[in-house]
């Protein structure tokens, strides 16, 4: 009995382990309890195997739907891929998780695009208000996070390296 016991708690500090890196602690229903003593972690971590996977599917169905990106069947494999709604939405998800710089820096994005783009212009100028830039000029805009990375993919996969020019300035 006391061996049972050890088994137990080496099993409870293994799945304690495993959710400290990611797995969820999912040991509070008399279910999981019951599956960690007939198939001890294997069978913990086959069902969050399957949890995940329902939970993975769930939001590819959330963002396929909301038209974030495309899926195609091709057999039994699916291939998914971001649509340019898609694209945009990870380039200013990138834009606001990028690392804040010291109060004394700043990134300037200055651009002067041609007559004949002057949609893409106003494209980029809504980009650039709804990512969290401010406005300094029509033409020059102003953001204290280091963007350079998501901004130079941005620029040259739009082909705007010609009309865009990043700057990053230091006072003081």
């Amino acid at each position: 009995m006391r061996r049972k016991q050890s088994e137990l708690k080496q099993q409870m500090l293994e799945i304690l382990e495993a959710a400290g890196n990611g797995f969820e602690l999912l040991l509070a229903t008399k279910r999981y309890q019951r599956v960690l003593a007939h198939e001890g972690l294997p069978g913990i971590r086959r069902i969050l195997a399957e949890k995940r996977s329902r939970v993975m599917a769930t939001r590819i169905y959330a963002l396929k739907r909301s038209g974030l990106i495309r899926e195609r069947r091709t057999g039994n494999r699916v291939r998914v891929a971001l649509t340019p709604d898609g694209r945009l939405r990870l380039l200013r998800l990138r834009i606001a998780s990028s690392p804040r710089l010291r109060t004394s820096e700043a990134i300037f994005v200055a651009f002067d695009f041609p007559i004949s783009q002057g949609s893409a212009r106003n494209s980029f100028r809504h980009l650039l208000r709804t990512s969290g830039f401010e406005k300094i000029q029509q033409s020059l805009w102003r953001i204290r996070r280091d963007v350079r990375k998501p901004m130079h993919d941005l620029i040259a996969r739009t082909g705007a390296r010609a009309w865009v020019r990043l700057l990053r300035t230091v006072d003081g």
